[in-house]
């Protein structure tokens, strides 16, 4: 559907590679080639690295509609404001390559931990209690 944002259509030709187009055009594509599998596992490593605000939000919104179909997902990011959107239910954050902390988003917010330091630098703060739910 947002093809035609980037000036494209469903069958257009976009050579090898993807060459004509940009990252952030490459990274929205090969995530709607992934949401149209409807896979029971969906596997996103920095879906939003290289988009700009309008794209990052088209993106949430395909993530959300996705979440409906599919049952889990997994995905690395250093967006925070990316795992508030989708309403992710747990958060593992990983230091040095072991786990350092694990839990819901907002709760970690609270721990003044890794997650929530990251969070401050990003001008995440954690919501009210009754904001929260889960």
């Amino acid at each position: 559907e947002e093809s035609n944002d980037l000036g494209l259509y469903l069958d257009s030709m976009v050579g090898e590679g993807y060459r004509s187009l940009s990252g952030g055009q490459r990274q929205r594509v090969a995530i709607a080639r992934a949401l149209i599998r409807q896979p029971s596992l969906l596997l996103l490593d920095e879906p939003t690295a290289a988009l700009d605000s309008k794209s990052e939000r088209i993106v949430v919104e395909a993530l959300l509609n996705a979440l409906k179909k599919t049952k889990s997902m997994l995905m690395v990011t250093h967006r925070l404001g990316v795992i508030r959107s989708l309403s992710v239910n747990k958060v593992i954050v990983l230091e040095r390559g072991k786990v350092a902390e694990m839990g819901h988003p907002e709760d970690l917010l609270r721990t003044g931990g890794i997650y929530s330091q990251l969070a401050q630098e990003q001008g995440i703060t954690a919501l009210d209690e009754k904001e929260v739910a889960r």
